[in-house]
């Protein structure tokens, strides 16, 4: 059995650029004990009588995962698993023992699953680059979501520009000639707050002819016009293409090629 090693650099800007510095927020507080997706509004945790799992995405990725599929692991009641077993075949997600179909999935609001989007594409391929915090509803109160949210509902939330400007880079290389790289830039310069990634990430995984190529964008812009409005726009994507090895043939000589766009965005105000 081979084994999967890997390592990783981190970076952080250190000056140079008038617009960046190597500065951190200055507070990097724990997430509030709070949820949306039980009420549709912001409630404290203590007031929710269904079952509600906050996973931290800084605490994710510093314990190494990157992925929303692995992610969704670490919930209780939830199982999140590849289909194909390889970075970048379909994944699916049974919550509370229910198919993946009956997960209903919101992206900063946004309602994902459905007739003509494929939750298992998106699980497959989705990263956590971006992303400040991961919320899964299961219970009675998942019905205010419709009929596709009989296991739960999922929500991923963009993260949000504070503190002084700055940015990082990280690098890893592993097994299997994988490679993974972001560049983050985050920080806010008066009234906007900005979030912005970029990611790549290749492998060959360990099969014959199963390479797997992906790029990944995220960006969130929060504009304050006033003490009372504050507008903004977030946006997801990725690009990534996956070889499939013919399993009937011993040589896994002959391949088909798979190419997966996905590009989810909004646009809000609050008053």
């Amino acid at each position: 059995m081979k084994k999967n090693i890997a390592a990783t650099v981190l970076l952080t800007t250190v000056g140079g650029l008038a617009a960046y510095s190597n500065a951190t927020p200055e507070l990097e507080s724990q997430l509030d004990k709070t949820t949306i997706l039980a009420n549709r509004s912001l409630t404290h945790l203590s007031k929710v009588g269904s079952s509600v799992t906050i996973l931290d995405v800084k605490e994710l990725e510093q314990s190494g995962v990157f992925h929303i599929d692995e992610a969704l692991k670490f919930v209780p009641g939830a199982v999140s698993e590849s289909t194909g077993g390889q970075r970048g075949t379909i994944s699916s997600i049974f919550l509370r023992g229910t198919a993946t179909r009956h997960a209903h999935f919101r992206v900063d609001g946004m309602r994902l699953s459905g007739a003509n989007i494929s939750s298992g594409n998106f699980l497959g391929g989705a990263n956590l680059s971006g992303l400040s915090r991961i919320e899964v509803l299961l219970g009675p109160q998942s019905a205010l979501y419709g009929g596709d949210s009989i296991g739960g509902v999922i929500g991923l939330y963009s993260k949000r520009g504070e503190g002084e400007p700055g940015g990082r880079v990280e690098l890893e290389a592993g097994s299997h000639q994988t490679h993974r790289s972001i560049v983050d830039f985050q920080g806010k310069l008066d009234q906007l707050s900005y979030s912005l990634s970029v990611g790549y990430l290749k492998t060959e995984n360990d099969l014959p002819n199963n390479d797997y190529e992906q790029f990944s964008q995220s960006l969130r812009l929060d504009y304050q016009v006033n003490d009372k409005l504050d507008i903004g726009l977030t946006l997801r994507a990725f690009q990534a293409d996956l070889r499939r090895p013919n399993y009937a043939d011993p040589g896994f000589a002959r391949a088909a090629d798979d190419h997966t766009d996905s590009t989810l965005a909004t646009i809000y105000a609050e008053l």
